[in-house]
């Protein structure tokens, strides 16, 4: 193993994360496709077994394992840059097909009994057609196994949820007074080292399973990313609660940025420290005080993605472009 603040993203995609429940899964779908290619005339209805494991498979990931950490933080309750991450529209709605299917799998089994149901389902997908049966190929490999990807991604933004005290740290960083006219200097605000100190931990907590072998590189780097950008959102969220914004007190926002950003760098693997997620977001939603006023609406469609709309609000009261008149 390479140390682990040197994990590169190709060392990181070198290791694998399986469990035992996915071997066996993954067995099964081996016996299938044998039988696939033994049993050609009916390979398609064969095909429909290893799409509906799979799906029965994803459900159970999701219903057990991730269902119960979607309560996020409540600092970042109202943050719509969780909308961003959050489980998007299309697997939403796969997911709540798979649970309409499994139901009604039940519900049939109960009331007429099991073969009978099968019978009526392999008699119906017999008469499909070619074309159909290439349509709903392609529905699983888009829907289903793209699903997947999109599933584990959403799963680690919410672990990194659970792994610092966001709540805590958000109410120490929106408790400053950013509206002081105190001359600025290079000392920066007390709560980055309430950030500083939990990121301490946190890589402490994490390289120790990372060497042990308790966790793979790709997971490793992942988690990085997550608690990283999860951070900075804290940050962004933060400041946008804010009612009054001096001119030093966005410069000193900017010293707390960078100081953060530094020991971020120092902390993370190499390969996430060279550009560390949600950083440029709370250094653009900065800068916007030091903007030409003329340019709000244009900056507001550009960059409507990165800020939320809340954050935009806080902006418009905190001074859009405010040093630019003084």
């Amino acid at each position: 193993k390479s140390p682990s603040s040197n994990v590169s993203d190709e060392d990181a995609q070198a290791s694998l994360f399986v469990t035992s429940t996915t071997i066996n899964v993954a067995k099964y779908v081996g016996k299938y496709i044998q039988m696939m290619h033994t049993l050609e005339p009916i390979a398609y209805q064969i095909f429909l077994g290893i799409a509906q494991l799979f799906d029965f498979y994803m459900y159970t990931v999701y219903r057990f394992f991730v269902m119960p950490m979607e309560e996020v933080p409540a600092c970042l309750k109202d943050e719509p840059a969780l909308q961003r991450t959050s489980l998007d529209v299309e697997l939403r709605a796969v997911l709540e097909r798979m649970e309409t299917k499994l139901s009604c799998r039940v519900s049939k089994s109960a009331r007429s009994g099991s073969m009978h149901a099968n019978v009526t389902t392999t008699t119906d997908e017999l008469l499909s057609s070619r074309a159909a049966a290439q349509t709903r190929v392609n529905q699983f490999y888009t829907r289903s196994v793209g699903g997947a990807l999109t599933l584990t991604r959403y799963t680690y933004r919410l672990l990194s949820a659970a792994v610092l005290p966001f709540d805590t740290m958000c109410t120490a960083a929106a408790a400053t007074n950013w509206s002081s006219n105190k001359q600025v200097d290079t000392e920066y605000n007390p709560y980055v080292d309430k950030f500083k100190e939990e990121y301490r931990l946190f890589a402490v907590r994490i390289q120790s399973l990372q060497q042990n072998g308790a966790l793979p590189d790709s997971v490793y780097i992942v988690l990085w990313r997550e608690t990283i950008a999860r951070g900075f959102e804290t940050i962004l969220e933060a400041y946008s609660r804010a009612k009054k914004v001096s001119d030093e007190g966005q410069m000193l926002r900017k010293l707390d940025t960078q100081e953060l950003s530094s020991e971020l760098k120092r902390l993370a693997p190499a390969s996430v420290g060279k550009e560390l997620p949600r950083q440029n977001d709370v250094l653009l939603y900065v800068r916007a005080f030091y903007s030409d006023p003329d340019m709000f609406i244009p900056f507001v469609k550009e960059n409507q993605d990165r800020l939320t709309q809340r954050q935009i609000v806080s902006i418009i009261h905190q001074g859009f472009g405010k040093s630019m008149k003084t």
